[in-house]
């Protein structure tokens, strides 16, 4: 934002307190989103192209147990550092969380369509162990995986 000189002070305050009023509903409807939608959560253009860089690598990479942060970071350009900060402003999530949840909330979509067994679906979005995919799944969604399908069917 800009704002001339001289400035007036409750004026700079409100701007202040709009931006991070701002910056707080987008991350927790990022959070919120059932559905992995990184676009809505930009603010500004440079915000945008970082997220679509993200959005093509998790079309690729995130299904990959494999995929670390560090690689995450490589592949964005940035140390891991960099990334876990630039994240944390945008959905106050850590870049692990990030990866965490975004292959759980694919989990849940394919949840609610597939008739696949938790275990596939869990070895197939990305988590090397059920019971941990499982354990992720309750904390985010308040449920078991399986109750979550079971709601859908």
């Amino acid at each position: 934002d800009y704002i001339t000189k001289p400035f007036n002070e409750e004026l700079l305050v409100l701007k202040v307190n709009n931006i991070f009023e701002t910056r707080k509903k987008l991350r927790e409807r990022y959070v919120n989103e059932p559905i992995l939608k990184l676009n809505n959560i930009a603010i500004n253009s440079t915000d945008e192209v970082f997220l679509n860089k993200i959005k093509k690598i998790f079309d690729t990479k995130l299904i990959e147990p494999s995929f670390t942060v560090e690689e995450f970071g490589k592949m964005v350009g940035m140390s891991r550092m960099q990334l876990h900060r630039k994240l944390k402003a945008l959905t106050g999530l850590s870049a692990s969380e990030f990866i965490r949840n975004n292959r759980l909330k694919l989990a849940a979509e394919i949840l609610k369509t597939s008739n696949e067994n938790v275990s596939q679906i869990a070895y197939s979005v990305g988590f090397n162990n059920a019971g941990y995919f499982t354990k992720c799944f309750k904390e985010l969604y308040k449920v078991t995986p399986m109750e979550y399908s079971n709601k859908f069917r």
